[in-house]
């Protein structure tokens, strides 16, 4: 049936004109390509993100190597004889130290004893060494039968390497 038969109450020059007539055309769809500029923009902003977080965490990564290294030197303290334990110790953090801290390498060998704990408690978010692990490192290497608390002086070393602040994010209270 027709559209003028339909609507065979029109008069005859309406159904004339209705017979003319074609059916809807609809658009095409709209297509996903090429996107619109807030897409590109977003993309462009993700991918700067991403690679910015890439870079960040490779310079992390980079600046704490000398933790992991440090972190498997303290392994082989464990075997270390009682007696030389302090002087290891010692040695280690001097290492790690001097690692840490190049602007600070005069300090760093030139301390001992007592400013050097006190030194390495400044370094660190918390004191470390307090009690007998500050007099062992303070006075062991000096002394030949000083009593080293083993397991907490190695606690304290592994601590110490994970947590001091590096010249970046520690508040400068002066020199040894």
């Amino acid at each position: 049936m027709t559209p003028a038969a339909q609507h065979s109450s029109l008069p005859p020059q309406a159904q004339e004109l209705l017979e003319h007539m074609h059916d809807i055309i609809a658009p095409s769809p709209v297509g996903w390509w090429p996107p619109a500029p807030g897409w590109w923009i977003l993309t462009i902003l993700v991918l700067a993100a991403l690679f910015a977080l890439i870079v960040t965490l490779r310079q992390r990564r980079r600046r704490a190597a000398y933790r992991r290294a440090a972190l498997t030197l303290l392994q082989e303290l464990q075997d270390c004889p009682e007696a030389d334990l302090a002087t290891e110790a010692n040695r280690l953090l001097k290492r790690i130290a001097l690692a840490a801290f190049p602007g600070d390498r005069l300090a760093i060998n030139q301390s001992f004893g007592e400013p050097w704990v006190d030194w390495l408690n400044r370094h660190c978010r918390q004191p470390v060494f307090v009690g007998a692990t500050a007099t062992a490192l303070a006075q062991g290497g000096y002394q030949p039968n000083a009593p080293c608390p083993r397991e907490e002086l190695l606690a304290s070393l592994s601590r110490w390497i994970r947590d001091h602040r590096t010249g970046t994010t520690q508040r400068r209270s002066g020199r040894v």
